[in-house]
């Protein structure tokens, strides 16, 4: 049996082995190009042109990958490098280097360091019976159609869908050759299958070992793992109850349910050896593996090795391929020994591979005349007719050529009007300049101790003057005073050295006393899903959920006023799970000046009890959370930067607006991190009669995957109809699309409808729920009903516990049920009633069968006339229709009915009940003035705005007059404040 069941499956497996598409090298990598240390030179400073010594270097630097094998062979990714105004110099072909993210050379790896994953072909126990039996039997067919699984054991009901099996079991033979039919054949293998099962539980008996090898009174099943792809071309290793066992790429693997490991090639020759020698685990076959793809997946180990091929340089263009596996953060360099042709112009670099989607003239070597730069790291705020000290690392003045500053140049630097220096001594380079101070301008001489100071020169050999107030201490930065400046005016210095062109730079800018709320505008908002709880419980993706770093920062010492509180609010609908203070600097307490750690502490104390004092929806910050400011005790603005770990109602996307406000601070938010649905559900409304049974619903429920492979496995999706006062039948079918690799179960109640996922899927998936039946009873009011839907995602929500928790009780396991827990106040389920309903009018009741179709007369009500429009005729009323203060239109009963042809004596109005009545056809409806229920042939139905008395005449809402004399056709023009019936034209509402 084991010979017969490997022969069917190494066919099938050769099948499988025919990739679905080539790979073609550099396909899937990504890198980018930069050039390192580019040279900046004087046309004199460059002489002959040779770049030699310190080169620039070309940075090739992988930003995605996602490798692959073909045939057994490892990726080749090829690159061409052409200079501009260059050639390379020979030496060029040995400063090729390729270094990983750590910066380890990789060209020094021993082994490809892969982790490999493969696809295989399994066949377990369920399938057994069916499947292999079939086979046996005299399907020959039967084991056809075996799909390639990845990473799963699961092929339950894989036959499902293959016809062909279904339709060849015709024939079998038996042992002996003798024909018989499929019964007695699956009756005989039952019966030996049995007796194995009893001597096997019995511990004796002519099947014992064969019970035995098929895994009775055993429970060990075989783990599927990755493995390393290695130098003895080892593809796959398989943890079963003796351990692991390794298999070539020609190989099969069997594993036995008794937990014993057989590997075997695919030459039939040998297969009949092994199967001779190994007869009496013939029924304990339990899973047959073997390699069919190559694919590479996984992080790289640390013995990888990425080596530079076929290196060859012609004049300016330089050649090679890198063959191996490339990851994220790989670095490819290319040392750009080269010489010039003319030293009048720039020289450029370019790159051409797949790798890199655009490098065209990179300059490498710029040619420029004498100058210089001047910076500051970063714009400091200063008050009006305030002092402040410029960024501490120092206005920088910086050659842009070689030789650019010389000893005895004159250095001025000049502020723009509304500011001036203020005195104080000057050093640069860490050497005192002899400085002198005329208001807005300050001068002194470039010396031969500050051109060559420790510092001076950068790696290319080009001086950097720095200049500052003081060296260390707090005083760092030249000091300024904003003399006259307005709010919003910027300060800038204008420098000049020696005779060289003047550059300006912007150094300070005048504020207001207030606090900014910012983030980091370089960080992409985080994207988290909506109505899950911070493990996201239900699906796979795995966001910390964390918003960006959020900072509020003093635009000046003493601008924040903790004189009044402040609150730092977020969406309805979203909660917060945590908080973490990064930082906090230049916070007082009891006049004094709290350390990192003591501020960040401090900090966390307030998020906590702003949170319980917003209930649990913003943060209610109280008086005095920190001492007021006296500029004199801060030389630094005061900051705090936090991050707030959130969860959101279902249903709510899009960005996360987190806010700042209070009497003594500017209103401001901004965005800190985005919310996506996990799921989307499409269902439409269905006008349904309530006296029949099994009441097909005409439309489907499609409950759609936002990404692919979102939903995890057992994830469940459950179904129901508000109020329980509508019942399923149990006949609904549940779909999923084929081409997303998702597979469901289903449940299903009178109550409700669940499917839950099997199978991950591969992409975005899609499951329609069809085929769905009502059972209705007469009791059921006439309606709307919406329809809604819980799931694994929303039961853990309910039971997320919230920041500032102080309810010692654990969670319940269902995550709903908190009866009986004290301070109850400190869960999602306890705050918010989010909306369950994914769609308000699902089901709509309308009247039983017999009554009558309705009316056909177009009528027109206008708001505010004595009269109405019946077809054609103009009828007078002594009371016009109106709009109440509750905003419903209300039409007076009886002239529309009878505008619509009903007798007007069937139309009653009873003074003592102060009910009115309508008569026709079946249909008896009655209201009483004030009640919100009116009665429909006995069936209480809701009302809308309930029945009004005006004028000694009886009102009704536009929609409830509708539902009483069963019209469908209404419309409501909103700019003419006219209703409309039976126009079948106009759209309805």
């Amino acid at each position: 049996m084991k010979r017969v069941l490997s022969l069917v499956l190494t066919a099938a497996i050769a099948a499988s082995l025919v990739p679905a598409t080539a790979f073609a090298a550099g396909d899937d990598i990504k890198a980018t190009a930069k050039v390192i240390g580019a040279w900046t030179r004087n046309k004199d400073a460059l002489g002959n042109g040779v770049i030699s010594g310190d080169v620039p270097e070309l940075q090739l630097k992988v930003t995605s990958a996602s490798n692959k094998m073909t045939g057994g062979k490892l990726p080749v990714n090829s690159v061409t490098v052409t200079l501009d105004n260059a050639d390379f110099d020979a030496k060029a072909a040995n400063g090729i280097t390729i270094v990983d993210k750590d910066g380890a050379d990789l060209t020094k790896g021993t082994s490809t360091g892969v982790t490999a994953r493969y696809k295989y072909v399994a066949v377990a126990e369920d399938t057994y019976k069916d499947a292999i039996w079939k086979y046996l039997i005299g399907d020959t067919n039967a084991l056809e159609g075996y799909q390639m699984v990845e990473n799963t054991m699961d092929l339950t009901k894989w036959y499902d869908n293959q016809t062909d099996i279904k339709k060849t079991l015709k024939k079998a033979v038996d042992d002996t050759g003798n024909k018989v039919t499929k019964k007695t054949a699956e009756e005989n293998m039952k019966a030996d299958f049995d007796a194995a099962a009893t001597d096997a539980s019995n511990d004796s008996g002519a099947n014992k070992e064969k019970g035995q090898a098929l895994g009775f009174k055993q429970s060990d099943t075989a783990k599927f793992e990755d493995y390393a792809l290695g130098s003895n071309n080892t593809y796959f290793k398989v943890t079963a109850k003796t351990g692991p066992v390794s298999i070539a790429k020609d190989q099969i693997l069997l594993v036995l349910n008794g937990g014993k490991e057989y590997v075997e090639t695919y030459t039939p020759a040998d297969m009949t050896t092994w199967w001779g020698t190994n007869s009496a685990a013939v029924m304990g076959t339990d899973v047959v593996v073997t390699v069919a793809t190559d694919e590479v997946v996984g992080t790289p180990s640390a013995d990888r090795k990425v080596v530079a091929k076929n290196i060859e340089v012609k004049n300016n263009e330089l050649t090679f391929d890198v063959e191996g596996f490339l990851y994220e953060g790989d670095v490819i360099s290319v040392d750009l020994y080269s010489t010039m042709k003319k030293t009048s112009k720039n020289a450029t670099v370019s790159v051409d591979s797949k790798m890199v989607e655009k490098a065209n003239d990179l300059v490498y070597v710029s040619v420029a005349d004498k100058g210089f730069t001047a910076s500051v790291k970063k714009t400091v705020k200063v008050a009006q007719d305030e002092v402040v000290f410029l960024h501490e690392n120092g206005l920088k003045l910086k050659e842009s050529v070689k030789d650019s500053f010389q000893a005895k140049d004159k250095v001025t630097l000049k502020l723009n009007k509304g500011f001036k220096f203020s005195k104080t001594d000057v050093y640069v380079n860490g050497e005192k300049a002899d400085v002198a101070f005329d208001g807005n301008e300050m001068t002194f001489e470039v010396t031969d101790a500050m051109l060559k100071a420790k510092g001076a020169l950068d790696s290319g050999e080009l001086v950097t003057l720095t200049i500052k107030s003081k060296i260390g201490g707090k005083d760092d930065g030249l000091k300024i005073e904003a003399d006259g400046a307005k709010t919003g005016a910027k300060a800038t210095i204008t420098a000049q050295v020696g005779k060289l062109d003047k550059v300006s730079v912007e150094v300070a800018e005048v504020v207001d006393y207030k606090v900014v709320m910012s983030t980091d505008k370089d960080k992409d908002l985080p994207v988290i899903y909506s109505g899950t709880n911070v493990n996201n419980e239900g699906i796979t993706n795995s966001s910390n959920h964390k918003t960006v770093e959020i900072t509020l920062e003093e635009t000046f010492p003493g601008a924040w006023s903790m004189r009044q509180g402040f609150n730092i609010t977020l969406p309805d609908g979203v909660y917060v799970a945590d908080v973490e203070v990064k930082d906090a600097e230049n916070f007082f307490r009891n006049g004094k000046e709290l350390g990192s750690t003591d501020a960040k502490q401090a900090w966390q104390d307030a998020f906590e009890k702003a949170y319980k004092d917003g209930k649990y929806k913003n943060f209610e910050f109280g008086k005095r959370t920190f001492d007021d400011v006296n500029v004199t005790l801060a030389k630094n603005p005061a900051k705090v930067t936090f991050v707030l770990v959130l969860v959101a109602d279902p249903g709510f996307e899009g960005d996360v607006k987190v806010g700042f406000e209070g009497a003594l601070v500017d209103k401001q938010s901004v965005s800190a991190a985005k919310f996506a649905v996990p799921y989307k559900v499409e269902a439409q409304q269905n006008d349904l009669k309530i006296d029949t049974r099994n009441t097909k619903i005409p439309t489907n429920i499609i409950v759609k995957e936002t990404a692919d492979g979102l939903w995890d496995k057992k994830a469940k999706f459950t179904f129901n109809i508000e109020k329980n006062l509508i019942r399923f039948e149990d006949d609904a079918k549940f779909t999923a699309d084929k081409d997303s690799g998702l597979a469901v179960t289903d449940t299903q109640n009178q109550k409700e409808l669940t499917f839950s996922v099997k199978t991950v899927s591969d992409k975005a998936a899609t499951v329609t729920i069809s085929d769905m039946s009502l059972f209705m009873d007469r009791n059921i009011p006439a309606g709307k009903y919406a329809l809604e839907m819980a799931s694994t995602m929303t039961a853990g929500y309910d039971a997320q516990k919230l920041y500032a928790n102080e309810d010692g009780n654990k969670v319940p396991a269902d995550g709903r049920d908190y009866k009986g827990n004290s301070n109850r106040d400190n869960y999602i389920s306890d705050v918010t009633k989010y909306k369950k309903t994914v769609k308000d009018s699902f089901i709509n009741v309308v009247t039983a069968p017999r009554d009558e179709d309705g009316f056909t007369t177009k009528i027109t009500v206008p708001v505010g006339e004595k009269y109405i429009v019946a077809g054609e005729k103009k009828i007078e009323i002594d009371t016009p229709a109106y709009i109440n203060d509750k905003g419903y239109t209300m039409l007076p009963l009886r002239a529309v009915a009878v505008a619509l042809g009903i007798d007007n004596n069937s139309v009653l109005w009873d003074q003592n009940t102060r009910t009115a009545t309508i008569l026709y056809g079946n249909r008896v409806v009655s209201m009483q003035a004030g009640a919100s229920t009116m009665y429909i042939n006995g069936q209480a139905v809701a009302t809308k705005a309930g029945v009004e008395i005006t004028n000694d005449r009886t009102f009704l809402s536009l929609r409830d007059l509708g539902t009483a004399v069963n019209v469908k056709d209404i419309t409501w023009d909103g700019a003419t404040k006219t209703a409309f019936l039976n126009y079948g034209e106009k759209a309805a509402v």
